[in-house]
């Protein structure tokens, strides 16, 4: 593999929408499980950050989208996260209420019978 100074490079994917959502939420639910939840404050930090979009609107301008997602993604990924880090609350609620749904990094203590 080579570098070239300068040269422009064009990267993507075609995911579906379904694909697309649990590819960013099992991020989210990831990084609740080593506790850093995506909060309702981090989802309006990042739905009011100009940036995101900015950026939508200039490669809509330019005639650069090819897809709807390209539109909706930005917005709709801070939802998708904020939805898939409350699975990691119900997860831990039923593991401390005597539930076996947990899956997370470091499970609760199990009692155990000789």
């Amino acid at each position: 593999m080579m570098q070239v100074k300068g040269a422009l490079s064009y990267h993507g994917h075609d995911y579906t929408w379904k694909d697309l959502c649990n590819r960013t939420g099992t991020f989210a639910l990831g990084w609740a499980r080593l506790g850093w939840p995506y909060t309702f404050r981090r989802l309006v930090r990042d739905l009011v950050q100009p940036s995101r979009h900015l950026i939508v609107l200039d490669a809509l301008a330019r005639r650069r989208l090819v897809s709807w997602k390209e539109i909706v993604y930005p917005v709709a990924m801070c939802f998708i996260q904020y939805k898939w880090s409350r699975k990691h609350d119900k997860e831990l609620a039923a593991a401390t209420s005597g539930g076996t749904a947990w899956q997370g990094v470091t499970p609760p203590a199990v009692a155990t019978t000789k």
